[in-house]
């Protein structure tokens, strides 16, 4: 007898699978995380003095606490400020840079693993298939244009560009490429300021740059979604 594809038995058969059950668990340790991180659990000053007692592996602290935040989608922008303190700004871009990669590869290859099958599979609404055929146009463009604007947050993208059809070898070398004017960009502001209390012009130029990028970002998918209109209405 075959089943009928009712939301009840939907609901049943992902229950069983055993990907529902690693995403149940890796969402509840984000919660936990990101509930400890608004408590203050989470402290920048204690990773600083972690580091700072272990000067001949802060450097690879740093990479995997960088890449741990990211799967865990906790803020990293701190630690791009700390590497350009603590090394200066051509040594914090590169440590930057690898725990960038590190996580972001960990999280794309979590949310292919969970979820892309059932994305695939469930999703047909024409909005999703719509947005879908547009990251599979542009491919490696779209990680290009994601990673190279900071107003994006990148933790979440991650996870997202997993669960499209995007080839990880497109996927690295455009994160690898594209993150890299971003991370030297912070790296530079926390070797000149020297902590990480953002006051004055330098808080003023970030905030810059953020407004700059999300008008920039505005412009460009208005123009994406214009020639998706016109050529629809063709």
């Amino acid at each position: 007898m075959v089943l009928s594809s009712s939301p009840l038995n939907i609901a049943v058969s992902i229950v069983k699978r055993k990907r529902f059950w690693i995403a149940l668990v890796l969402a509840a340790i984000m919660a936990s995380a990101s509930y400890l991180h608004y408590k203050g659990y989470y402290s920048l000053a204690d990773a600083i003095t972690l580091l700072e007692a272990h000067p001949i592996a802060a450097p690879a602290i740093f990479i995997v606490l960088y890449a741990v935040l990211s799967v865990l989608m906790l803020p990293t922008l701190p630690l791009n400020l700390a590497a350009g303190m603590l090394w200066g700004w051509a040594w914090g871009t590169v440590l930057s840079l690898f725990g960038v990669v590190m996580g972001a590869s960990i999280a794309f290859f979590i949310a292919r693993y969970v979820g892309h099958d059932f994305i695939e599979k469930h999703l047909q609404g024409k909005h999703w298939q719509m947005l879908w055929r547009l990251i599979e146009s542009y491919n490696w463009k779209a990680v290009a244009f994601a990673r190279i604007n900071p107003v994006f947050p990148s933790a979440p993208l991650n996870y997202f560009f997993g669960l499209t059809n995007i080839s990880f070898a497109h996927y690295f070398f455009s994160t690898l490429l594209f993150i890299l004017p971003p991370s030297l960009f912070f790296a530079v502001i926390g070797d000149s300021v020297g902590g990480f209390v953002l006051e004055g012009s330098t808080k003023d130029l970030v905030n810059n740059v953020l407004i700059a990028s999300a008008a920039i970002t505005v412009l460009v998918l208005s123009k994406v979604a214009f020639n998706q209109l016109k050529d629809k209405a063709a």
